[in-house]
């Protein structure tokens, strides 16, 4: 602990001193309020994007060509390995491309601030994180600070996020503290015990080593509740494999959320995302198809039938 604790406190110095890598200077910045269209979404064009990892030869994103129209659903397919998580990398303006031109709202996406483009977006990741010793409120807060302390906002994510039923399932429901199984035992789950249920004697309802574990859908459902903790503002919204480890009924709650009609859908938002399970892919407007770091077919399931080319065969495949 003593050397962890001194190797913490030496990044935090050094950590100081970085400059953010991707802040536009302030001649050429951009505002992103002011560019982008009233009624929501965000607009993506790419044309010839690269990128390359630092340290390796060959790039993972080879010449992408890619226009999604703002409001429109994009689902992503192809084998592991394709590029498929490193372009929503570069959507998201986590990773900066190596060559190409990317546009957002008609605007190089290198005038934007990356904090002016996230504050208009949300997204969940395979590798979503897990807030150990935290409470549900919490893990799903986080999602957007500014409304954590809010019950209805919080209800509302946990509902779009097929979690609600969960949090019932647990003793103190909102407050009930969380642990991915690291350390010590974990206590057991009453699913008959009312939300917010607290025992004498302790001041937030917990003994002080009272923790709950979750499976790994439970906490795929709080990592989406999260995510969709924003998803009313968010002009983009970025998903790889949201429904990995949902059940059926899960998945149909997830996408209700995501491709509502219009009435339930007050803003218009772009939304993208990479999925293995090609029936649910028909859900988007459009398909595109990944292969060793390119986009090889573009279009609706039907007319990617008709091709007869990479997607019919996955089509097939999983038939």
């Amino acid at each position: 602990m003593a050397f962890q604790a001194v190797f913490l406190m030496a990044a935090f110095h050094a950590s100081l001193n970085l400059k953010p890598a991707l802040e536009p200077a302030s001649d050429i910045k951009a505002d992103y309020e002011q560019k982008a269209p009233p009624e929501g979404g965000m607009a993506l064009q790419l044309r010839n994007v690269t990128f390359t990892y630092p340290g390796q030869s060959e790039p993972t994103l080879r010449c992408i060509n890619l226009d999604v129209r703002a409001g429109e659903t994009l689902a992503i397919v192809g084998i592991n390995g394709a590029g498929k998580t490193t372009l929503m990398h570069v959507l998201l303006r986590l990773f900066d491309f190596t060559s190409g031109e990317f546009l957002v709202n008609g605007v190089d996406v290198r005038h934007f601030s990356p904090a002016d483009l996230h504050r208009r977006t949300t997204a969940l990741f395979q590798s979503f994180s897990k807030f150990g010793n935290a409470t549900i409120r919490e893990n799903i807060g986080t999602g957007d600070i500014s409304h954590i302390s809010s019950d209805e906002a919080i209800d509302q994510a946990l509902t779009r996020g097929s979690a609600a039923g969960l949090v019932g399932s647990l003793p103190y429901g909102l407050e009930t503290k969380l642990d991915f199984g690291a350390f010590g035992a974990l206590a057991p789950r009453n699913r008959c015990t009312p939300r917010g249920r607290v025992l004498e004697g302790s001041t937030d309802g917990h003994r002080p080593d009272e923790r709950f574990g979750l499976s790994g859908g439970e906490w795929q459902r709080l990592a989406l509740s999260r995510a969709f903790m924003r998803l009313g503002s968010a002009d983009l919204v970025c998903l790889d494999e949201p429904t990995a480890s949902l059940s059926p009924e899960a998945v149909r709650q997830v996408y209700r959320s995501l491709l509502g009609t219009d009435e339930t859908r007050p803003r218009k938002r772009t939304t993208i995302f990479i999925i293995h399970r090609l029936e649910e892919a028909r859900l988007a407007d459009r398909i595109a198809v990944f292969e060793r770091g390119t986009i090889s077919e573009l279009g609706r399931h039907e007319e990617l039938m008709r091709l007869g080319g990479s997607y019919a065969a996955l089509h097939h495949q999983g038939a």
